[in-house]
Order: structure tokens, then sequence, then C-alpha cells
């Protein structure tokens, strides 16, 4: 066994990064690959991303699946008891870890901005969330919920509401736009 490590992954609904550290907290190695959201590309897919990332990873770090110590997996719509156990699994069927974290990737985004889990953090990608800590460990959040149900600023929102523009145009029920030529 080598120099014990841990994984940090960040999984959203386009891109999945994981970093390995030391147990000193230095940076040896990360990767990168597609969602690891199960809510959108399915559980199958998701682990696929899991593993890349974390191979990468590892690779990169001169380390084995032997030497981590712990992975904590920050997981977009992994913020309900139910994802979270599934997510679980999914991280044990990569590697049977000694130790499995596993939080939103909201959650995440908080402790690399702050440091800790207090503040307020707003996620604009695929989709968008707002989550919030106080200093008595209260939270509360905001959207989140997929891109289905109107994370309003996010990649796909956004998205949608260009090609609905486009649509409206086409039917007369709504102004020419540029955008039309552009997406065609």
């Amino acid at each position: 066994m080598g120099e014990q490590v841990v994984i940090g992954v960040d999984g959203g609904g386009t891109k999945t990064e994981a970093v390995v550290m030391n147990t000193s907290g230095h940076v040896r190695g990360g990767g990168l690959a597609g969602s690891s959201n199960h809510n959108s590309v399915g559980i199958e897919m998701a682990a696929v991303a899991l593993r890349q990332v974390c191979r990468q990873a590892l690779e990169q770090a001169g380390a084995t699946m032997s030497d981590v110590v712990a992975i904590c997996l920050c997981l977009a719509g992994a913020g309900r008891p139910r994802d979270q156990a599934l997510v679980g699994d999914l991280g044990r069927a990569i590697h049977p870890f000694p130790r499995v974290l596993i939080y939103p990737d909201a959650v995440g985004a908080l402790a690399a901005g702050t440091g800790q889990l207090l503040g307020v953090v707003l996620i604009a990608g695929t989709g968008t969330i707002a989550l919030g800590y106080d200093h008595r460990g209260r939270s509360a959040r905001a959207a989140g919920y997929g891109a289905l149900l109107a994370d309003y600023g996010g990649g796909f929102w956004i998205g949608m509401e260009a090609l609905n523009a486009i649509v409206r145009a086409a039917d007369g029920r709504g102004p020419q736009t540029a955008l039309t030529e552009r997406a065609l």
C-alpha cells in the first residue's frame, strides 16, 4: 500500500470532477468525466462517470484504490435520504472504501468556498440551487429540483427558453428572433 489518500468528487448535470489528496491536504491528482447526476443520466451512466474520474485522479496521483481511506461524493441529485443511499451504493460499487461521505453538490461548493458550512452558495450550472447555512447549522434552500422543475437561470432552462422563443416566432405567437438563425 502506498501513501494514504482521499478522493473528493464534485458531480453535476454536465460534468464530474475528482481530486485525490493525501491526508495532509496536498492535491496529488485529478480527473474529469461527464454527468454523474443519476436523475439526469441514469444510475449506470452516473456509475461510469464516477469510476472514470476516480480512475483518472488516482492514476495521476500515482495511487490505487487500496490507498484510498475515504471518498466524499458531492453530487447533484444527492440531497434527499433515498438519493443519498443510492449514491452511497454507487460509491461502494466502485470500491469498498473504508469511508463514504455523501452530500449534495451545493454543500461541497459552499464548503469549498468558505472552508465551512456557513454562508450562502448559488449554483447556476445545468440547473440552479441556492443553499445557505447559518451559524447554528440550520439550512435553507431554493430550487435544485431538476431542470424540468423550474431551475430558472440554469443552462437547461436558458436553452429551453431560447427554443421556446424560436417556436413562438415560427408560429407567429412571438417576435422574430436572431436565435432562430443561430440555433438552426
